[in-house]
């Protein structure tokens, strides 16, 4: 069979620079924010044309046998996109059951999940379309973000006002809420109070993209460095004049990762044992956290049906799990909606359809971790999904780094974004941000996280390309 790349098509050709640019504009003004809902809305619209167009790129570099893998692969994206639009908890709970809004709202959710990951890849696939330039575009983006909330925030409330206000409390509408928990966020065209992870997000974001400093330190030319420092220190501003605490704790451990990653990389290029024996290494790794994380799901859902581990009376876990204001007890409770369709209290029957695929609870639970929230508002099948998307960005960041190019500074920083994006929504994740109205805002309607998708695809690599990495 013969393979395509070897000669570029005229399309490919003609409009490779003006692809780069819309591609490189959407992740931009996704992780900006623009525009609030209607704007995603449009957003998503855009990725899916623009994704569409880099399809030659990708055909042009794919050989045709690997074309049905890479479209095998994305199934498990897919899966979780779906039941992000269409599961029960979304069609009943969130659209209220209007057809219109399910069909019009639930079908950008889905096709805008995917076409911003192929737009993502497309766009490696695309050589006017630098890693350099995508990770300037997600800077900017997130610059601007930062610059307008975080200034807005500083004005309003003044230098270290988490610190000064730390215990104090005002009232509105005769209810209390303390000042040190809240910032002004930026959405669509007006500025609310939100909890502080949910208007620190982006800034979080920008201040981990410092890890490729470290590289770009020894490059001849500075500008490159200097526009990164500049927007990682706008970032890191940001967080400190808060001062926002849990968010610099995230970003400190990023680095101490990706600073682990860095040195690693060093000596693997050094010689192939080196690299062998990180490749080893890595994998035991890799199964390790698998195998943790299916035993800590099979716990946690055994005792979410039958109490079996706080009728163990094991010091400190049972109590926790015996809580639904813990950290475990939250973990426990969306188990629980999941098995029970929603229902929490202890005569509770077991639903098939609601373990499966989600279920249509009373009132929004908040466990802070973006993948628990995923489980009851998708079933098993969509938190199944999201692991695997997880497992197989963890794997597909490996290969990303190991590519024997001079961008390495690049992709440093662009794992280190979605390390940050992972470990942030992983403790970090509020879906009723607003500190006046109890709107829910999911994570699969934020900008942000769909920014984080199209820099997943950026990451994805072909297996004909993981072959290369590995040789």
């Amino acid at each position: 069979m013969e393979e395509q790349g070897k000669k570029p098509q005229p399309f490919i050709k003609r409009y490779d620079t003006i692809i780069a640019f819309l591609g490189i504009e959407v992740l931009a003004l996704a992780l900006f924010g623009f525009g609030g809902a209607t704007g995603l809305s449009i957003i998503q619209i855009a990725s899916v044309f623009v994704a569409l167009l880099t399809i030659p790129f990708i055909r042009n570099n794919l050989p045709e046998k690997w074309i049905s893998k890479a479209i095998l692969a994305l199934s498990p994206l897919a899966i979780m996109m779906a039941l992000f639009a269409f599961g029960p908890f979304w069609s009943n709970a969130y659209y209220g059951g209007n057809i219109v809004n399910i069909v019009l709202y639930g079908g950008l959710t889905l096709f805008g999940g995917l076409g911003v990951f192929v737009l993502g890849y497309g766009l490696t696939q695309n050589k006017a379309a630098k890693l350099k330039y995508i990770l300037c575009g997600a800077l900017v983006g997130l610059g601007l973000y930062v610059l307008i909330s975080g200034g807005y925030s500083l004005i309003r409330y003044g230098a270290f006002y988490a610190s000064r206000y730390a215990g104090m409390v005002y009232y509105y509408e005769g209810v209390i809420f303390p000042i040190a928990k809240e910032t002004k966020a930026l959405i669509g065209f007006e500025f609310f109070e939100v909890v502080m992870s949910y208007g620190k997000s982006a800034a979080v974001l920008l201040a981990s993209s410092g890890i490729a400093l470290i590289p770009m330190f020894k490059e001849p030319s500075k500008k490159s460095f200097i526009f990164v420092a500049s927007l990682t220190l706008l970032g890191w501003l940001d967080l400190i004049l808060t001062p926002y605490l849990g968010g610099i704790i995230i970003v400190l451990t990023v680095y101490l990762i990706m600073g682990l990653v860095f040195l690693a990389l060093h000596f693997a290029k050094k010689s192939k044992k080196a690299k062998k024996a990180l490749h080893k290494g890595t994998n035991i790794a890799f199964f390790v956290l698998i195998g943790l994380v299916f035993l800590g799901v099979l716990l946690l859902a055994i005792d979410a049906g039958s109490n079996a581990i706080v009728n163990m009376n094991i010091p400190k876990i049972s109590a926790q799990l015996a809580s639904s204001t813990s950290p475990l007890g939250k973990l426990k409770q969306a188990f629980r909606l999941t098995l029970f369709n929603g229902n929490l209290s202890s005569n509770a029957k077991f639903s098939l359809t609601s373990t499966l695929f989600g279920c249509v609870p009373s009132s929004i639970v908040k466990t802070n971790v973006f993948e628990f929230d995923a489980l009851y508002q998708t079933g098993f099948v969509g938190f199944f999904a999201v692991l695997t998307v997880i497992f197989l960005g963890i794997r597909q960041s490996r290969s990303f780094l190991l590519q024997e190019t001079k961008d390495e500074s690049y992709r440093l920083a662009i794992v280190s974004m979605l390390l940050t994006g992972f470990i942030f929504y992983s403790f970090q994740n509020d879906e009723l941000p607003y500190i006046y109205q109890n709107l829910f805002s999911p994570l699969s309607k934020n900008g942000v996280c769909f920014g984080l998708l199209f820099l997943l695809g950026v990451i994805y690599r072909t297996p004909i390309k993981e072959e290369a990495a590995h040789e």
